[in-house]
């Protein structure tokens, strides 16, 4: 007969669990962001673009580039809120 495994949370880091848990949170609204939004968010924050150069690669003004990024910031913040509270105490 099999025992099967016990499961511990002694070997569960905190904050790697809400890290981990952050993350998708950030994944999860990424994807439901308009295409774009998602392509200019990546661009500035994971490849480290300047507004110019993600202006001049999606051939938009850099308004756009900055209202865009703007949108996609406010949305990860809403989504994060209960997470800030817990992260500043």
């Amino acid at each position: 007969m099999i025992i099967p495994a016990v499961f511990s949370f002694s070997g569960c880091d905190p904050d790697t669990l809400l890290q981990d848990e952050i993350l998708e949170i950030c994944r999860a609204q990424l994807e439901q962001m308009p295409e774009l939004t998602q392509q200019i968010f990546k661009a500035r924050r994971l490849e480290g673009k300047s507004y110019k150069e993600i202006a001049e690669q999606f051939g938009i003004p850099q308004k756009k580039v900055d209202k865009q990024l703007q949108q996609a910031v406010t949305k990860l913040r809403r989504a994060l809120k209960d997470f800030f509270s817990i992260i500043f105490i």
